[in-house]
């Protein structure tokens, strides 16, 4: 899992330095309307989700106690 999580790390830095912006700071100003819907903006917010969602995923495997 780890992997996924530096590989959709990469995508998101190509994403920020093609924009020169962190992608908090693109969501944001996509949430207010400043960016015109095209298919790669769409690629960066699924990049942007699958990172939170693997992320989420890292943290609940780390509670989950394995009883024999």
């Amino acid at each position: 899992m780890s992997d996924g999580i530096e590989q959709t790390k990469q995508r998101l830095q190509k994403f920020e330095t093609k924009y020169q912006l962190s992608t908090e700071e693109f969501l944001r100003r996509y949430e207010n309307d400043e960016f015109t819907e095209t298919l790669e903006l769409d690629e960066w917010i699924g990049e942007s989700w699958m990172l939170k969602n693997l992320c989420e995923e890292v943290e609940n495997l780390k509670v989950v106690e394995f009883v024999n």
